[in-house]
């Protein structure tokens, strides 16, 4: 198991979220130690919100963070990818 988190717009953001990994982590797996790997993503959500009319940018800035997550865990020769996101929950 292995984190993966969007950089978008904040450090800080980032920041919690590598605190929240490592708390997982630590109560979690215990005896193994994940990666943390921090993709740089606002040059995507730029060319996004340039390209992609208002309605549809969530969802296709989703799609593409679905598509870059599958590549690395391809890469890195994962089995599965967990996302952190409730179906039914709304998008703000």
């Amino acid at each position: 198991m292995n984190f993966l988190h969007y950089y978008v717009d904040s450090a800080v953001s980032s920041y919690c979220a590598f605190l929240v990994a490592e708390k997982l982590a630590s109560e979690w797996l215990y005896g193994y130690r994940p990666s943390f790997i921090l993709v740089e993503f606002t040059d995507a959500v730029a060319e996004i919100t340039r390209r992609v009319e208002w309605s549809y940018r969530q969802v296709v800035l989703r799609a593409v963070m679905y598509i870059v997550a599958e590549k690395i865990a391809e890469k890195m020769g994962c089995e599965a990818l967990i996302i952190g996101e409730s179906i039914g929950q709304a998008s703000s």
